[in-house]
């Protein structure tokens, strides 16, 4: 047929019961229903007002959301719009929805705990962060250093001589590179005035790490 499908849905529907088209035609369409012998019930070319039953057409294949290419005769069967003496042509299944990617698992909070401690500054030393992230996490580990009880800060010497080293690096590598909006220098030695709340201890005069004296009269460990 010379006939466009949408040209065949419109002849067909203007069809009496009865009545059938002449000769053979070919529609593709998408499987919307499928009845109770599988026979399915075919949209063409998105024209929902004009669906198309095949008769008698029948594949194990047949799923909701398949593409069909049919052959056959066009009837109208008392009042039904259908395909008779069908030949599939072919079918495409529909896509597998891929699964979804995994949410990255959080890293977790660390804890004021020796093992936190240890832990947070032991990544530092893997070389695990860079720039911004770094500076954050350097400040993680001063904030977790001076919430230790006496007894676990002197429990944490070698960490904590490392924290200092760490530290020194990072304000070498930054001094006179990294400054924000308004000239502040953003090394280590100014972070408390920049981004982090009293709670940290000041590192411009290294208060509570490398001069504050404990009660037996040393350094802090």
């Amino acid at each position: 047929s010379d006939m466009t499908e949408e040209e065949i849905l419109k002849t067909a529907y203007s069809l009496e019961a009865g009545a059938a088209l002449d000769g053979t035609y070919t529609l593709t369409g998408v499987i919307t229903e499928l009845d109770g012998y599988n026979n399915p019930t075919i949209v063409v070319g998105g024209c929902t007002d004009m669906p198309i039953y095949c008769y008698k057409l029948t594949d194990s294949r047949f799923e909701i959301g398949a593409t069909v290419t049919v052959t056959g005769t066009v009837t109208n069967y008392k009042g039904t719009v259908e395909m008779k003496d069908c030949t599939l042509v072919s079918i495409t299944l529909p896509a597998e929805e891929p699964d979804p990617e995994p949410e990255p698992t959080p890293e977790p909070e660390p804890t004021a705990t020796v093992d936190g401690f240890s832990n947070a500054v032991s990544k530092l030393i893997s070389g695990s962060y860079e720039g911004e992230e770094k500076y954050n996490k350097l400040c993680e580990a001063v904030s977790l250093y001076n919430a230790l009880s006496q007894e676990d800060k002197d429990a944490v010497t070698a960490k904590y001589d490392l924290l200092k080293s760490l530290i020194s690096q990072y304000n070498a590598d930054v001094t006179g590179v990294n400054s924000d909006a308004n000239g502040a220098n953003q090394s280590l030695f100014g972070f408390v005035a920049l981004s982090c709340s009293a709670f940290y201890v000041s590192l411009l005069g290294i208060v509570g790490i490398f001069t504050k004296k404990s009660s037996k009269g040393g350094k802090v460990k």
